[in-house]
């Protein structure tokens, strides 16, 4: 499930009941779809990955996310990689990972992964509400991913 047309963002929440956590958010590009039996059409990669054990997030700042057995981040320098319990990675790009970030990932060993299409992650706009609206609309899938730091 190489998916080359990915936007990344990385960030850091801030919680004070259960510590911060480190996210990573996907967003598929290619706005692929395919047709239900209901006549809906549903985004291809947001199928792929709800069939690879994500769930549909219906609440961003209360999210009850899978533990995604299996599925690991991994960061090595400058180049964060997202890995699927099969072959082949789902993303590897070469991006800014912030000290905060890297910091709480280590810490905790695992990160908050967030996907869906139509995300806005290109804009300059806040990251709570792009991710409200997607899963409103049931467009925003999620799982909590172990860490593993290489350097």
């Amino acid at each position: 499930m190489l998916c080359t047309d990915l936007r990344l963002q990385l960030s850091v929440w801030e919680d004070d009941s259960r510590g911060d956590h480190a996210v990573v958010v996907l967003e598929d590009s290619r706005h692929l779809t395919l047709g239900t039996d209901a006549g809906e059409d549903v985004s291809s990669f947001v199928a792929d990955l709800l069939g690879e054990g994500m769930s549909l997030v219906a609440d961003v700042l209360n999210p009850s996310l899978p533990e995604l057995s299996g599925w690991f981040v991994r960061g090595n320098g400058a180049q964060l990689t997202i890995c699927p319990p099969e072959p082949p990675s789902l993303a590897v790009r070469a991006t800014a990972v912030p000290e905060r970030w890297r910091a709480i990932a280590d810490r905790s060993s695992q990160v908050l992964l967030f996907a869906g299409v139509e995300l806005g992650l290109s804009r300059e706009s806040a990251e709570f509400d792009q991710l409200t609206r997607a899963a409103r609309s049931g467009c925003l899938v999620g799982g909590v991913v172990a860490f593993a730091r290489r350097d």
